[in-house]
């Protein structure tokens, strides 16, 4: 009898300890962070992606305001420059200098362009370097070969330029209608005869004969 309930129990036991498991494996999966602290100047995101801090000035960067403020579109940078106004933390994405089909103002070289010309004067701010970037996302926008774009512009240049010219021509002939409806409706000049001159009177001479 007590070896049959040792067979029947075994396979609930097992059941039970692969159902544990599985529970302290999601409770475990929980608990680790997004975004967290590996080393004294590094930050891992999902466990994949490392940034490392090149540049605090200030002391600007605090990883509450990071994981608040992050996204995932600077995955696909080499660098993550943020700064600090009024207490709000702004980041932007920057490439390697020798990064290819990249404006130079997206790249790192014009960091110092960036600070001074966007950042408050002698702001907080930080640098993170990116040693392995997500690949980028094609851009998905319009699409089409260029001959098509240029045919499509052209097109629609056209389109701007009838309308254009319709609308002149409505404009014009709104304003001749104007001007033809204000000279109907302007009193017309009566014809007063001028006065006719009067005939000059010759004055009367007198001679004083001698007797």
């Amino acid at each position: 009898m007590g070896r049959k309930n040792q067979i029947m129990t075994k396979p609930t036991e097992e059941v039970f300890i692969s159902e544990e498991a599985r529970v302290l494996d999601e409770v475990l999966k929980e608990e680790v962070p997004r975004i967290r602290w590996i080393s004294a100047n590094e930050i891992q995101v999902d466990e994949k992606f490392t940034f490392k801090i090149v540049h605090n000035h200030r002391d600007a960067f605090a990883i509450e305001q990071f994981i608040k403020r992050f996204s995932d579109i600077l995955l696909e940078y080499d660098y993550v420059v943020g700064d600090l106004g009024y207490d709000l933390l702004r980041m932007r994405g920057f490439y390697n200098n020798d990064r290819k089909n990249v404006a130079a103002d997206q790249k790192i070289v014009s960091l110092q362009d960036y600070i001074y010309e966007f950042c408050n004067f002698g702001c907080p701010f930080f640098v993170l370097e990116l040693a392995n970037p997500r690949p980028r996302k094609p851009y998905k926008g319009g699409g089409g070969n260029s001959k098509n774009k240029n045919r499509n512009r052209n097109n629609n240049n056209r389109k701007n330029n009838d309308n254009r010219n319709r609308d002149n021509r409505d404009f014009k002939k709104k304003g001749d209608n104007f001007k033809k409806k204000n000279n109907d409706n302007r009193p017309k000049a009566q014809n007063q005869s001028k006065p006719k001159p009067k005939p000059a009177t010759k004055k009367k001479s007198f001679v004083i004969r001698e007797k």
